[in-house]
């Protein structure tokens, strides 16, 4: 089964639950879901965080790979998918992001109070899918401990955004603890996502465990990624990211370069982080102060021990050559190529 399989699958179901949702006063609303989370079809080789639904694809292959019937997960795909546009359109207000995978964000086209509100409903959209997989034959008792695994992820995520939003004005943060608290919202996704479909396949606790940590290690790999593409890969910037470091949002490679022992280094970056906001040339110059300190070499030797945890934990589920082969070019799709 090919990723492009899996992935025409998950559009188009998002795409009927969109359009049979449509209700004759509550067209806007499907309209500005279906504007964020829609038309993300094909784009695998573009590199950026989740552009090809890859929460619930991780979720099928997790399913598959195990033995399980994929098609039977679709609906917690789904919910995945819903979930993380629900967080997606949340951040784009919290920190002022005008564009969104090359799309205007919602806020920015109908406004932050109809945003908040198109978030809620798809995050409703999410527990409402999840009892879809009754019509797939699921039973009750699994169906209420996928629903309790979201929802210990999205504590988790609310948890980690308010470390992010906490750390905002702080100039010293600890690259371990940055690593352990921050944990993005890619990597409870992806971690849940591994669960869930392992959960449905019905597979033994040590595989759950080694496949919930992989997606962990996932999650982290694409973060500790995607960030430092904000310096040393311009072409491939995401929008949201460049806004939410505009808004003194702390990455990695920052975080690095101000745990380092070079006092003239940290001086001229807290200059910086002293802005009440940050304009474009001022991440041309921290991009500079960063390769003063040969930070892109550290962050990539980081990259890459994440990486190999997450394969080793992989190899440790002992799947199927064609399942591990799947799992591992994920990664390298989500994290660059040029790492392997």
């Amino acid at each position: 089964m090919s990723i492009d399989n899996y992935l025409k699958k998950i559009n188009s179901s998002i795409d009927t639950i969109l359009t049979k949702n449509v209700a004759s006063n509550a067209n806007g609303l499907y309209e500005m879901m279906a504007h964020h989370i829609s038309n993300r079809t094909n784009p695998v080789e573009q590199n950026h965080t989740n552009a090809f639904k890859s929460f619930g694809l991780v979720c099928l292959i997790s399913c598959q790979s195990n033995g399980g019937n994929w098609e039977k997960a679709i609906p917690a795909a789904i919910a995945l998918e819903f979930i993380n546009g629900f967080l997606e359109i949340h951040d784009d207000v919290a920190h002022g992001n005008p564009h969104r995978q090359s799309k205007e964000s919602i806020w920015w086209k109908w406004g932050p109070a109809q945003a908040i509100n198109a978030g809620d409903a798809m995050h409703s959209l999410a527990r409402l899918t999840i009892f879809e997989l009754k019509n797939s034959g699921i039973p009750d008792s699994i169906i209420f401990q996928i629903l309790s695994t979201i929802d210990e992820a999205c504590l988790k995520l609310c948890q980690s955004k308010f470390y992010d939003l906490e750390a905002i004005e702080q100039l010293s943060i600890d690259v371990e603890i940055y690593l352990q608290n921050k944990r993005s919202h890619h990597s409870h996704l992806y971690e849940c996502a591994m669960s869930i479909g392992s959960i449905i396949a019905g597979s033994s606790e040590e595989i759950k465990f080694n496949l919930s940590e992989a997606g962990l290690e996932l999650g982290t790999a694409t973060t500790i990624s995607n960030e430092m593409k904000l310096f040393w890969d311009i072409e491939n910037q995401s929008d949201h990211m460049v806004s939410e470091l505009l808004n003194k949002k702390k990455v990695l490679p920052v975080i690095t370069a101000f745990s380092t022992n070079n006092a003239s280094l940290k001086r001229r970056l807290g200059e910086i982080y002293l802005k009440r906001v940050l304009e474009p040339k001022d991440i041309v110059l921290i991009k500079s102060l960063l390769d003063e300190e040969n930070i892109q070499e550290y962050c990539e030797k980081l990259l890459y021990s994440h990486i190999t945890k997450y394969n080793t934990l992989i190899n440790n589920c002992n799947l199927p050559q064609s399942s591990s082969e799947i799992f591992k070019e994920i990664i390298k799709i989500l994290t660059d190529e040029k790492y392997f």
